[in-house]
């Protein structure tokens, strides 16, 4: 997931770290830009845990980026419906919950770098 350094900052703060122990232990360079580091094999989010019962939540769900705040209506997941289907696969949300309407998807859409 990309991050900003703003939100880097306000990670920190929630975790109660400093920023350059946030970009130490969290956060990964790829290229120019910031990553939140991955855990191999699933590749998923460092603060994605799973509880002794199979549920998965955020750890940081209020400080999350804005990547994480617009998913799953990121632009490759809407190019089709195949691609909608395979994202459902990994999450189980999609096609569940609340309803959004074409406008919310849109802004979503258009507020993320993938």
């Amino acid at each position: 997931m990309w991050v900003t350094q703003d939100e880097v900052e306000a990670i920190a703060a929630h975790l109660r770290i400093t920023p350059g122990e946030m970009m130490d232990k969290y956060v990964r360079r790829v290229g120019r830009r910031m990553s939140l580091k991955e855990v191999k094999p699933t590749m998923d989010c460092i603060f994605l845990e799973t509880d002794n019962d199979g549920q998965r939540a955020c750890r940081i769900y209020s400080f999350r980026p804005t990547q994480c705040r617009t998913w799953p209506f990121w632009k490759s997941n809407l190019v089709n419906s195949d691609n909608w289907a395979m994202a459902g696969i990994r999450c189980v949300g999609i096609n569940r919950g609340k309803l959004y309407n074409l406008e919310e998807i849109e802004t979503r859409r258009n507020a993320t770098r993938e």
